[in-house]
């Protein structure tokens, strides 16, 4: 612990701020809504209160809050919808919010969150039609102060005029302005969650064409896009449906008929926003040079078993959803590779994988827009090639990941070898996928593109698509559920999945980040409150084309917090790769927990890293509730920049003199309590006031060893 003042000029100043404090405090009334029993009834709306004098009525499960001063709201939503409570530019301290079931009595906690945005807080929740809602308000430790909280769907106020079906707004060929903030979410679609925010038009083709309808261009939100043929917006009358074509945003193509109305619904997977919605003919706004999908995971191949392992292969239905010819290069470019996951237990872990089968030669089949009919060595803009699942099991079109440059897609050698009944194929362990061993397991499989002049033409970011299955126990055949869902990688599955099939998991975050120019990564997270002072802290890395690959992961560790219960779980490679499957080594150091690969790239250029198609898992315990901090991801093969970071829930300090929760304690923490002393919000000892004896208990704090 570092000190850059004495600890007799503190105590001077403690004197000296005793003595005028000395002279008393003064009393405040407590809010109305100081105990859950009194929250005050609301609904969409904004709402201005306070914390300041009110006593603590709850034991707060995140941002240190469990005897914090709180006050609360009860809450009737009016629709089925994702709502957002927020006090983001609404308050100028350290506010905690959490959402519990009502009543009073019998509450629990549905989602807690502290830091979202600054030292406010924003968080969402996932809200049914007539159901009531309690809203906490507290903050940080002792923190309290007057805030301005707003609840609804994106925020809550006036929704736009074409929020419901029956009011789809017409529009044609064009680009037109739209928004989904205060909207309710009353439609359904294969692709995203039917509970978010959503808006409609009515769109009427001018001629019989395949139409793009595209968010592409601007959006300030993860939109999503589905097209139906009558309201209500339902997945029986869908016709098209996409999320995340163009990073976070969407692009769908459609076979439209002269004179024909279609329903275009505009919505997201969470959160809300303005967007710009283009549809027509004409090429959508943006680049879209070659740009290769996994659109259909048409079958899956059983290949048999070796020695308890099983293998498979995936069909393919192989789309060019761009505007110029993309390279098929027999023996060549582009690469399926081919995964297998697990979501148990409210984790998701890697459980298989296989070579990538490579290209043959091109047909040049409808399906995936207008096709040009150019086939062959290329696959023609708008055209579909087919390849069944047993033809993708063929051995000799196998290739070893380690010959494939993930970021480039150049396939650097090749080797025809065929082997076992597993040989290349896709591996998943039998024990893996029995109920015995996973009661209620569900089972996703993914198929990865990887393709030269798709990464060349910077549209290698949609190249992921996953089905989830079902697993013949007896013949332990994969038989697809729910559809593919294009264009999306199965991390994804994690949230969208996680409370059970077509139930999304809001404790998961699922977002992407990337090596500049050089690859994109994929993280998840997700904190669970285990009771008994405890939390587990689970993060997902999916490498999804980065070269340099993973090779460090860390989490700041805070002064006096407990740390056990670390794990690590990655993917075997298999059938000659030259990559060792050693586990990567955990260490709990004195300012993070660490997981790192057996060797450097300079020990060992084959040694375990995160490479290209993989996800590495990394977990633990901790003794202090989540705050905001950030991860570091060491990466393996030399270059600039040496690591990349990004913000995750990390555990909170457990040091009581670490005021501005910094990770250590400093002079700093001293200057900052003074500042919220001085300003009547720093109740150390929350006994519901600030006064000297806050000074006197912080000051011991200060100087204790964490």
């Amino acid at each position: 612990m570092t000190h850059s003042i004495s600890r007799t000029t503190c105590l001077m100043r403690a004197a000296a701020m005793a003595a005028s404090l000395a002279l008393g405090s003064i009393a405040m009334a407590q809010p109305a809504n100081n105990v859950c029993t009194n929250a005050i009834p609301i609904g969409n709306t904004t709402v201005a209160g306070t914390t300041v004098a009110a006593t603590n009525d709850f034991a707060g499960t995140c941002g240190n809050s469990s005897t914090s001063p709180d006050v609360w709201y009860l809450y009737t939503a009016p629709a089925t919808n994702t709502i957002t409570v927020s006090t983001c530019g609404g308050a100028s301290w350290d506010t905690v919010l959490s959402v519990h079931t009502a009543p009073c009595a019998n509450r629990t906690v549905i989602t807690c969150v502290d830091d979202a945005c600054g030292l406010q807080t924003s968080l969402t929740f996932a809200a049914v039609s007539g159901t009531q809602y309690l809203i906490r308000v507290a903050g940080f430790g002792s923190a309290t102060g007057a805030f301005t909280m707003v609840v609804g769907p994106g925020g809550g106020g006036v929704p736009p005029a074409n929020d419901t079906c029956a009011n789809a707004e017409a529009i044609g060929n064009g680009s037109v302005n739209g928004t989904t903030t205060n909207a309710q979410g009353d439609g359904e679609a294969s692709c995203f969650i039917a509970a978010g925010p959503d808006v409609y038009y009515r769109y009427t083709a001018p001629a019989t064409a395949v139409v793009t309808a595209s968010t592409c261009s601007s959006a300030s939100f993860d939109t999503a896009i589905s097209v139906h043929s009558a309201c209500p917006a339902t997945t029986a009358n869908q016709i098209a449906c996409n999320d995340n074509f163009c990073v976070a945003r969407s692009q769908l193509t459609f076979n439209a008929v002269a004179g024909q109305q279609y329903i275009i619904r505009v919505g997201g997977n969470t959160g809300a926003g303005t967007f710009a919605l283009s549809m027509g003919e004409a090429p959508p706004p943006g680049a879209n040079g070659p740009d290769v999908t996994h659109q259909v995971i048409n079958g899956i191949f059983n290949a048999g078993a070796v020695g308890g392992v099983r293998a498979y292969a995936l069909g393919s239905d192989t789309c060019n959803i761009g505007d110029e010819n993309l390279l098929w290069t027999s023996f060549g470019t582009p690469a399926l590779g081919m995964n297998a996951y697990r979501l148990h237990n409210g984790r998701l872990l890697q459980i298989g994988m296989g070579f990538s089968k490579t290209a043959c030669c091109a047909a040049a089949g409808s399906g995936c827009g207008t096709c040009n009919g150019a086939g062959g060595s290329v696959l023609g803009a708008g055209c579909k090639d087919v390849y069944g699942a047993g033809y993708n099991a063929g051995q000799s079109h196998l290739a070893a990941r380690s010959a494939i440059n993930g970021y480039t897609g150049v396939i650097s050698s090749y080797s025809t070898a065929s082997g076992d009944a597993i040989f290349k194929r896709l591996q998943i362990a039998q024990s893996d996928m029995t109920t015995a061993n996973f009661p209620g397991a569900q089972y996703i499989v993914e198929g990865v593109y990887i393709a030269t002049d798709d990464a060349a033409a910077g549209n290698a970011y949609n190249n992921n698509s996953y089905m989830r299955v079902t697993v013949n126990q007896s013949t332990f055949d994969l038989t697809g559920t729910g559809g593919t869902i294009a264009t999306v990688p199965a991390i994804r599955a994690w949230r969208d999945h996680g409370g059970g099939a077509g139930i999304a998991d809001p404790s998961v975050s699922v977002f992407a980040t990337e090596v500049p120019m050089e690859g994109r990564y994929w993280i998840a997270t997700k904190v669970t409150d285990l009771g008994n002072g405890r939390w587990l802290y689970d993060y997902a890395v999916y490498n999804m084309n980065s070269d340099r690959a993973g090779g460090s992961f860390s989490i700041p560790r805070a002064p006096g917090v407990t740390i056990s219960g670390v794990g690590f779980h990655d993917v075997n490679y298999h059938s000659g790769e030259p990559f060792d499957n050693t586990n990567w080594s955990s260490t709990i150091a004195p300012g993070a927990v660490e997981w790192r690969s057996p060797q450097t790239f300079a020990q060992n250029a084959n040694s375990n890293a995160l490479r290209w198609g993989t996800m590495y898992n990394y977990w633990f315990e901790a003794n202090t509730a989540p705050t905001t901090g950030s991860a570091t991801l060491g990466l393996f093969k030399p270059g600039t920049p040496t690591q990349i970071s990004f913000d995750v829930p990390v555990p909170s300090s457990a040091c009581a003199g670490d005021w501005n929760q910094d990770g250590i304690v400093t002079s700093q923490d001293f200057f900052d309590f003074v500042a919220a002393f001085f300003n009547n919000n720093a109740d150390f000892n929350n006994d519901g006031q600030t006064n000297s004896q806050d000074f006197f208990d912080f000051v011991a704090a200060f100087f204790q060893p964490c």
